[in-house]
């Protein structure tokens, strides 16, 4: 497997109401308190893409990776 590649997948809400009310709701009481108290419409994510296949050999690897 490789590592993951990160994709930028903020959320993005339309007011400060909303991503305060979709915060709560989603990540509890903590996280709506740190974007109520930064006053931000986005909260940032990422999301990891891992690819390759699993129960592959080490040695299929080492070939894969020379050619």
């Amino acid at each position: 497997m490789c590592p993951p590649a990160p994709i930028r997948t903020d959320y993005q809400f339309k007011d400060i109401e909303e991503a305060i009310t979709l915060t709560r709701f989603f990540f509890g009481e903590a996280m709506a308190d740190k974007v109520k108290t930064n006053r931000s419409t986005v909260l940032p994510e990422c999301t990891g893409v891992w690819y390759g296949s699993l129960g592959r050999s080490q040695s299929l690897d080492k070939q894969v990776q020379s050619s």
